[in-house]
């Protein structure tokens, strides 16, 4: 979502880790009865750095010696959640912006292009994997989804929501997970007016039933035994 307001160095960190009790999963520490699987679910958003985080990420990274126009590191910043969110069998992060190159240009409100050292972030948290769907993916249009997805395969994050090609968009996003294979499927509301281009509508799933029910039937008949919907939605500025 859009978020004019300046934001502090906690924000990223107060991307809470929700933890989501459905069928096979449970809260972190509870105890199963014998012979039943179980897992524990973390998943957290928005992740949507504002020029004030990138600051701060820079001069984070200064302090630690990091020399470069393209040092930057968030990692200081969301340590705060590493300990919940690496404990998790499966964390699920929400990746709202377009990620750029190294050393910029970065952009914010209304056209997101984010430093890519977000990932690195992510990924020394614990995060195993990513929805890309959100009102920010086609900011930047095919390439910038191209190039966010390019530098979260770098890092090795898996992801869904946005693809790069008909075949990843029908390719379920299957992961397992203590023995249970665990789907993940990614929507969002819209994206700011912009229309996913005609020849290419894999780019980014937007929400609708129909599309919804179907990424489901899908995941299943690919071998998930459990689905986990990560949905993008709301209205601006209020509590939904």
């Amino acid at each position: 979502m859009n978020r004019r307001a300046p934001l502090r160095r906690a924000t990223i960190a107060a991307t809470l880790a929700l933890l989501l009790p459905a069928t096979g999963c449970g809260a972190l520490g509870d105890d199963a009865p014998e012979g039943d699987v179980t897992f524990t679910v973390a998943a957290a958003g928005d992740i949507l750095i504002h020029p004030q985080l990138t600051e701060q990420a820079q001069a984070d990274a200064a302090a630690a010696g990091q020399k470069g126009e393209d040092a930057i590191d968030f990692r200081p910043i969301m340590a705060g959640v590493k300990p919940v969110i690496s404990k998790a069998d499966l964390a699920i992060c929400h990746l709202e912006p377009v990620l750029g190159k190294p050393a910029g240009p970065f952009e914010s409100y209304p056209d997101f292009l984010v430093p890519p050292q977000i990932a690195t972030a992510i990924k020394d948290v614990g995060y195993d994997t990513c929805s890309t769907a959100s009102n920010h993916t086609l900011d930047h249009g095919p390439k910038g989804v191209h190039r966010t997805l390019d530098v979260l395969d770098e890092v090795g994050i898996k992801h869904t929501g946005s693809a790069r090609s008909q075949k990843e968009a029908d390719t379920p996003l299957i992961v397992d997970v203590k023995g249970v294979k665990v789907a993940q499927i990614a929507f969002s509301f819209g994206f700011n007016g912009r229309e996913v281009p005609e020849d290419q509508p894999w780019l980014a799933n937007k929400t609708s039933f129909k599309a919804i029910a179907a990424a489901e039937r899908a995941a299943r008949a690919a071998g998930a035994e459990v689905v986990i919907l990560s949905i993008h939605w709301g209205r601006e500025n209020r509590a939904n």
